[in-house]
């Protein structure tokens, strides 16, 4: 959410200003303001669904529109649209909010660093109020309660249901496995779905110069995939696409702010000394002043996270260009570049090699992604995913009793 309210600020602004200008004026607003923009962005994200309390809507947007004009006296739109589940789940895989969390404990309870400008003191207040406290129960970040105490636990539980996917680390950003509530409804064929749409693509990137020859590209099975990646995808979140949206919302909006205080030379990255060129590697200087490494392959896992974002939300609104099979691998259409890095991070995070197996055109090659990236089935979950499910009887039988994996490297 945060990303895509710097990105409209930068489109907006005039005189044009820089990304670090905008990050910076969004990084000076106080926590109020900020809990109201994020307000503001889910009511206009949500108009189907119930507002909890309308004087307190009408006071979030109006505060909302305030700080957004205090930009350059104009007025400027909230973002239309925020990042799909997958993007917080490829954020949250570097480590980021772990590394964070270290950061946010050692500020507030050691001398451990060298004492924070007032820059630094705000962004830490901002977030522990914002990320790390109960939020009032009108707030829409307020996701957990009594019935659902652990905030980390409820992004992991919406991970695992509408990805089938876990993280590939444990508790303190550790290796080992993480509780949560794991439901038996889960969508397990996502990955192997996706996986095998990466491998058509990419036989059609590889064949799209063909002139003379055999072209093996099958634009009908992109199509097919295309519109099952969008069933299951629909399957979870029901007929008013509500399901799940709520806890989607928060974890984009939780792991946006982060990812916006990495994309530049940020207060608390200047004052721990982790300045770079990059936001991998500033993320990974920051890891290493609290101990805690970051991911190997964050700069893949930060790519693909708006990659995959914007290309599933497309798919699940039936949005052009995914419904024209021959946009995905067409050398100058706007999806092409889109799905070179995808494939590229894809096969780099799972540890396939995406086009090796396209160019082998071997029919026993297109499956799942493996038996490392994929989260497995218990025995009392087989069959009993979305209404499609059954279709993947065969895939599901193979992971009977394996245990439960990390799906990403």
């Amino acid at each position: 959410m945060f990303m895509q309210l710097a990105g409209a600020l930068l489109a907006a602004s005039q005189p044009k200003k820089t990304f670090a200008q905008v990050a910076e004026f969004i990084s000076r607003q106080t926590a109020g303001d900020l809990a109201s923009l994020v307000e503001a962005t889910w009511q206009q994200k949500s108009e189907s669904f119930p507002v909890r309390d309308p004087a307190y809507a009408r006071d979030a947007q109006e505060n909302a529109r305030r700080v957004l004009t205090g930009f350059q006296n104009t007025e400027i739109p909230l973002p239309e649209k925020t990042d799909h589940l997958i993007y917080a789940y490829m954020l949250e895989n570097t480590r980021i909010l772990e590394i964070f969390r270290r950061i946010l404990v050692s500020f507030f309870n050691t001398e451990n660093f060298n004492t924070p400008s007032a820059e630094t003191l705000q962004w830490l207040d901002q977030t522990e109020r914002l990320f790390f406290r109960d939020p009032g129960p009108l707030s829409v970040l307020a996701v957990t309660g009594e019935l659902r105490p652990d905030a980390d636990a409820v992004r992991r539980n919406a991970y695992h249901r509408l990805l089938g996917l876990d993280l590939n680390h444990g508790r303190g950003g550790k290796p080992g496995a993480y509780p949560y509530h794991r439901t038996d409804v889960t969508n397990q064929r996502f990955p192997v779905l996706f996986g095998q749409l990466l491998e058509e693509v990419s036989i059609g990137i590889q064949h799209a110069g063909n002139t003379s020859g055999a072209n093996p590209t099958d634009d009908f099975r992109i199509q097919d995939l295309v519109q099952e990646i969008g069933d299951v995808m629909l399957d979870r979140r029901g007929p008013s696409q509500a399901g799940l949206a709520h806890e989607e919302f928060v974890a984009v909006t939780f792991l946006s702010w982060l990812h916006l205080a990495i994309s530049w030379e940020s207060p608390v990255v200047r004052d721990l000394r982790a300045t770079a060129s990059t936001p991998h590697e500033r993320l990974r200087r920051l890891g290493a002043r609290v101990k805690l490494d970051a991911h190997q392959d964050s700069r893949s896992f930060l790519q693909l996270g708006p990659d995959v974002s914007l290309l599933l939300y497309s798919i699940e609104r039936r949005l052009e260009p995914t419904q024209q099979p021959e946009y995905f691998y067409t050398r100058g259409s706007q999806l092409r570049p889109v799905m070179d890095r995808i494939i590229h991070h894809w096969s780099h995070v799972t540890g396939t090699n995406v086009r090796s197996r396209a160019t082998r055109l071997d029919p026993g090659t297109v499956r799942a992604l493996g038996n490392a990236s994929v989260i497995a089935s218990s025995p009392a979950s087989v069959g009993t995913g979305s209404a499609a499910s059954g279709q993947g009887t065969a895939v599901h039988a193979a992971r009977v009793g394996a245990k439960d994996p990390m799906p990403l490297r």
